[in-house]
């Protein structure tokens, strides 16, 4: 009977924080141009919008635009550092787990 390889896998020799800081750049990156953000914002229901007759343009209009603007751009500010530091935090875990495992796999299980 013939046994299949595994593939090795290559890994970073070490996880940085420049990793992180290229994941979060390209997460919330896609997050702004899919409208998440701005989804997100509305589900919150923190804001109304200010109906249809100025759905366009309009004082309310532009005023809702700046608040969600600011509000958007602060929350996004914040919680970058958080998802860089959660992003290394588990990287650096399970690169360092799989490691393991492709140099030991019987004495490594899965979790």
């Amino acid at each position: 009977m013939k046994t299949e390889s595994i593939p090795t896998l290559s890994f970073a020799r070490r996880v940085t924080r420049r990793h992180a800081e290229a994941f979060v750049n390209e997460f919330l990156e896609r997050a702004w141009s899919i409208g998440a953000f701005f989804d997100g914002f509305v589900k919150s229901g923190v804001m109304t919008w200010p109906g249809p007759a100025v759905m366009t343009t309009g004082i309310p209009r532009d005023r809702y635009d700046q608040i969600e603007d600011e509000l958007l751009r602060r929350t996004s500010a914040a919680i970058r550092p958080f998802i860089a530091d959660a992003f290394l935090a588990a990287a650096r875990d399970v690169i360092e787990r799989e490691r393991l495992r492709q140099q030991n796999p019987k004495a490594t299980s899965d979790e």
